[in-house]
């Protein structure tokens, strides 16, 4: 535990640590991102349906430049 100064009870508390540091604990993000780069980059538009639906729920017909 960490002590914390409370500025409002003017006294301190004991505060739990984090388990783990969620800032800096993005491995298993940054490799799905990863995948879904590379998937995108070797499929193409049938990869971004595929991510638009599982994602968005939106189910893609087309994909053109607006």
């Amino acid at each position: 535990m960490t002590p914390r100064f409370d500025a409002l009870k003017t006294r301190f508390t004991q505060i739990k640590q984090p388990v783990r540091d969620a800032v800096s604990d993005t491995a298993q993000v940054e490799n799905t991102v990863k995948e879904i780069i590379a998937s995108v980059r070797d499929r193409g538009d049938a990869a971004v349906r595929e991510y638009s639906l599982a994602f968005d729920k939106l189910d893609v017909a087309s994909l053109s430049k607006a």
